[in-house]
């Protein structure tokens, strides 16, 4: 992360839980949006659901004192700071599946034919998904700044 930092990727700021938990919150309350919309149109649940993953992992980024760049290549910059810094939070698999994900909603937004490609199933997958990645970052956070007792 030290060379996404270096050439302004990755920008430092002050850290902050505050803003951190506002992100979990919104994070879970896309999954709930996903879960509703799941079998009436799959492709903006999973953008949700990409969205909410995506939140989590900048929340614990945010929660350290950093966030990505606005410019091209951020979310993929969010998934190379989950596999770098979160890969004993998030479980070892749903690192690349949070990739799949991203490259998902890449199509959802973009592709042609998503609706045809995109599926409830599929978007089922990525609720549990994002699901996991979130309640894994907001447990990680919790912990880490549990106080002393």
């Amino acid at each position: 992360m030290a060379e996404a930092v270096t050439t302004g990727r990755l920008q430092r700021l002050r850290p902050s839980m505050a803003a951190a938990g506002d992100m979990i919150t919104r994070a879970r309350t896309h999954i709930k949006s996903a879960i509703l919309i799941a079998s009436s149109d799959p492709t903006l649940s999973l953008s949700a659901c990409h969205d909410a993953a995506r939140q989590a992992v900048a929340a614990h980024m945010r929660a350290a004192g950093y966030r990505p760049a606005n410019q091209m290549g951020a979310h993929r910059l969010v998934i190379e700071y989950a596999d770098a810094v979160l890969g004993e939070v998030i479980a070892s698999g749903d690192i690349p599946a949070l990739d799949e994900l991203r490259r998902d909603r890449h199509t959802a937004e973009y592709g042609e034919f998503a609706a045809r490609t995109i599926t409830a199933a599929r978007a089922r997958d990525a609720i549990a998904l994002a699901g996991r990645i979130v309640d894994a970052i907001a447990a990680n956070l919790v912990e880490q700044h549990r106080p002393s007792t």
